[in-house]
């Protein structure tokens, strides 16, 4: 899939503020060779996802505990978290045991899954992926106490913890706030240590990461990259990362267009 000269660009912006913190409209403009109208363009449009905040004359970088509510989420990427969805749920077999998080593309993930005649066991913190499934009768939603984060319509903490460690599954399918040449990262705190219990509770993790997430840094690392099977992704990531999941043995899917065909690399 070809990258767009203005999808190109954003990247670079991105990587421009990992080293500095503030970026000017002005020099933007002069070193890639555009216009200052298109820059702020730019600039406006990845605020709005969340990638960036604007200042006057140019942005600055987000804080690494920032994120985006999870009703915020689900309008960023949308066609994108679609296709990466329905190509996990082509990997699942039936009678599998899921553990499943709260995010916006496991959300979509969710979805797929609520739709398809497989009988499934899922795992899951988050109440609007258990509303989903729920209505489904092959599939059989278990759901952990804790307390409850309005934010992220999800139960997290301790009680939590402990109960997902009483279970085993095949497969924990699981998003991020970023995804790092170290691993997978959130914002959360909570969330990371619900990650890690649901990760080391299955036989294998796929992670569900758009092309936004991409060096993308957050809060905390979640795991290194030797604890994920598979990342599903839509778009081909940067050579970098790619050396780094072929020396840690890690599956990368990019889905294609129509959402089914992929490429695994």
């Amino acid at each position: 899939m070809a990258q767009s000269a203005k999808s190109r660009r954003q990247e670079l912006i991105l990587a421009e503020l990992r080293v500095n913190r503030t970026i000017r409209v002005a020099d933007l403009a002069e070193k890639f060779g555009t216009s200052t109208e298109t820059i702020r363009r730019d600039l406006d449009e990845m605020k709005s996802a969340e990638l960036l905040s604007r200042t006057h004359g140019g942005a600055k970088s987000l804080p690494l505990g920032h994120e985006p509510t999870l009703a915020e989420r689900e309008q960023m990427f949308l066609t994108e978290r679609r296709r990466i969805a329905a190509k996990a749920v082509a990997s699942l077999r039936p009678n599998d045991v899921v553990m499943l998080d709260t995010g916006s593309t496991t959300l979509e993930f969710a979805r797929a899954v609520a739709v398809r005649a497989l009988p499934l066991t899922v795992i899951t913190n988050s109440y609007p992926v258990a509303t989903i499934l729920a209505p489904n009768p092959l599939l059989r939603v278990i759901m952990p106490p804790g307390e409850f984060t309005a934010a992220e319509s999800m139960v997290n903490g301790f009680e939590t913890n402990e109960f997902i460690r009483r279970f085993n599954a095949n497969i924990c399918v699981t998003g991020a706030s970023g995804v790092t040449l170290g691993g997978p990262a959130d914002a959360n705190l909570e969330a990371t240590r619900l990650k890690r219990t649901m990760i080391a509770r299955s036989h294998r993790t796929i992670l569900l990461a758009d092309h936004s997430k991409f060096e993308r840094y957050a809060l905390e690392t979640v795991c290194p990259w030797n604890e994920i099977a598979s990342v599903i992704t839509d778009r081909l990531p940067s050579d970098t990362f790619r050396e780094i999941f072929e020396l840690q043995g890690v599956e990368l899917v990019v889905a294609a267009d129509d959402g089914v065909a992929s490429r695994s690399l």
